[in-house]
């Protein structure tokens, strides 16, 4: 049986997208996009203290995530 997966959107000032993800009603990881101009941004990710080991898999979204938007900004902008 696979627990369900809960998500919370929000978004406010300069927070273009935040997902919140709990499971089995505890605080999991958070995902955060920040704008910093009309085509810049910050992506954010944390994860709690007890879940420390899921950081490598964090680091390798964020680089992942990192080298399509430069990619992207050298053809013109848009991920796709």
């Amino acid at each position: 049986m696979r627990p369900r997966l809960g998500i919370e959107v929000a978004a406010s000032g300069d927070l273009a997208w935040q997902e919140l993800w709990r499971v089995a009603g505890v605080s999991a990881t958070e995902h955060s996009v920040i704008s910093r101009g009309p085509s810049r941004c910050r992506v954010e990710m944390s994860v709690p203290w007890w879940a420390v080991s899921y950081l490598g898999v964090v680091r390798l979204a964020l680089t992942r995530i990192r080298r399509r938007a430069e990619g992207a900004a050298g053809n013109g902008g848009g991920i796709t």
